[in-house]
């Protein structure tokens, strides 16, 4: 059973309920899709994912995937993660849909403020004559252990050393989709201090990070954002500070994970609140983060 606190959505201030209000506060939220009654096929939640992941490109280069998770007129909404984007060359993004057309994007937020570190961001980007659709979200605590998940998300193709990118129209031609079947193996009491939360045994490369992470219904529980044996070796601290155990650290090591949508939705109301970095303070708050080398300093900086 996950151990997530409760959340309310307020414009003033954010509130703790018990679950069974968040059906309310998911409705809050920019026209985010509840989920309906029928399970769709795996062919269809293929389909899904293909249709709500995007790309994200900085300065002509590929740097993760993302989510499209709302809708409010012609502007959409992409969910992705903040290393996402603090691997990019300069503060300009650019988002490529499924479609291979290309959009200019804005960042909403990302998350590397004190108190709040979980590796979440979000950009928009407006389509005026083309429409896209949006996840589904999960009802909370619908998934657990054992349950069949599903992945998605773009892949960087290492052996193309020299890309044409003189052109947008050559972006598609650099990497490929990927979307892949596991089973969720662990769900931890308490997330990392990233956010990271669901261990599943689904295969996640470099470049599907931001990609969604999906139910036997096609909606979404969670986004992706850390693959399984990490060619870095450190330590893992939970939200309140304390180390993770060996025994849990070889699992966390050992398996792809994701944020949960709980964590999503309480990081989404926060950018309501305006209380997560706009763009116009990413660059300091960058800074820090990429200064910060050791957990104990990215400790200090999450609390």
């Amino acid at each position: 059973m996950v151990a997530v606190h409760s959340i309310s959505i307020s414009k003033d201030k954010l509130q703790y309920w018990s679950y069974n209000n968040l059906s309310t506060i998911i409705e809050r939220i920019n026209n985010i899709v509840l989920p309906d009654t029928n399970k769709p096929s795996e062919t269809s939640v293929s389909q899904i994912a293909t249709e709500v992941t995007v790309q994200i490109w900085s300065d002509d280069q590929f740097i993760g995937s993302g989510t499209i998770i709302s809708k409010n007129d012609h502007r959409y909404e992409i969910i992705t993660n903040s290393h996402v984007l603090r691997s990019g060359t300069n503060d300009s993004y650019v988002i490529q849909t499924h479609d291979d057309t290309f959009y200019d994007a804005q960042v909403i937020a990302y998350n590397s403020q004190k108190n709040f570190c979980w590796d979440l961001a979000v950009l928009s980007f407006q389509s005026p004559q083309k429409n896209y659709k949006t996840t589904t979200v999960a009802p909370v605590n619908s998934y657990g252990m054992g349950d069949s998940v599903f992945v998605a998300g773009f892949v960087i193709d290492n052996d193309q050393q020299e890309l044409e990118t003189n052109k947008k129209s050559n972006h598609a031609k650099s990497n490929k989709f990927l979307f892949t079947t596991g089973k969720v193996y662990s769900i931890l009491d308490q997330s990392l201090m990233s956010g990271y939360q669901i261990g599943f045994t689904n295969m996640l490369k470099k470049g599907m990070s931001g990609g969604p992470l999906l139910n036997q219904s096609g909606e979404l529980i969670g986004i992706n954002g850390r693959h399984a044996y990490p060619l870095w070796e450190s330590a893992d601290f939970y939200k309140d500070g304390t180390q993770a155990s060996e025994e849990v650290q070889q699992v966390i090591d050992s398996h792809s994970w994701a944020i949960s949508i709980e964590t999503v939705l309480q990081f989404y109301q926060e950018i309501q609140n305006s209380s997560i970095n706009t763009s116009k303070e990413i660059e300091s708050s960058t800074s820090a983060i990429q200064k910060s080398t050791t957990p104990e300093d990215q400790l200090d900086l999450c609390r």
